[in-house]
């Protein structure tokens, strides 16, 4: 699955940002990660480190230890370091603006030899961003559909945000896509003429 990768989010920040919303076991934190942040591509096994690296960093605490064979089972809260912390990142206004996008340092590294594979790429990565809105805009319509039967003010908030999360993120793969789609049909025009001029 392609990963989207614009300005920082850890995956230990994520995990402490899900500590702060609710405490947790690792398999939770991990599943959560998993579905909650679907586009930044989190394997479930990311918690596996983030989570006791965040508690051996002062800013999550081991409430339950897990059984011997049952490790992930351990249960963990964010400290008030945790909150702490998690909040600065959360309305930090600071943020660096860094492009470290494949495309880009293949374009300024490619040479004319090389530009079939990087068409292959776009193009593959073209499609799969098409997917991934087509599976965005699904995952929208069914959270619009999902109604709370004891509605309050802050899961309608959760609700609310969700969805605004989704619109996002299908907004990006679909310009994602574009890009790719623009990006491909100037390459290949620079590539025939280039194999034109050689054949000339």
């Amino acid at each position: 699955m392609p990963v989207m990768r614009t300005g920082d989010a850890a995956p230990h920040m994520m995990a402490l940002g899900l500590l702060v919303q609710q405490s947790d076991t690792i398999a939770g934190v991990g599943r959560r990660l998993h579905d909650q942040f679907r586009a930044a591509g989190f394997a479930r096994t990311t918690a596996y480190s983030s989570v006791p690296s965040l508690a051996a960093d002062g800013l999550a605490l081991l409430v339950r230890p897990a059984p011997p064979e049952q490790p992930t089972l351990a249960f963990y809260e964010a400290t008030p370091a945790g909150r702490e912390h998690f909040l600065r990142w959360m309305r930090c206004t600071d943020v660096p603006v860094l492009v470290r996008d494949i495309f880009q340092c293949k374009l300024e590294l490619a040479e004319p030899e090389d530009v079939p594979a990087i068409l292959e790429l776009v193009n593959a990565l073209e499609n799969s961003f098409l997917d991934m809105c087509d599976e965005a805009r699904v995952r929208l319509r069914r959270e619009q559909r999902s109604r709370s039967s004891r509605p309050d003010k802050a899961s309608e908030w959760r609700r609310q945000m969700r969805r605004l999360q989704i619109q996002d993120e299908a907004v990006l793969w679909t310009s994602m896509a574009l890009r790719l789609k623009r990006l491909g049909e100037q390459l290949e025009k620079m590539h025939a003429g280039a194999v034109s001029e050689e054949t000339s």
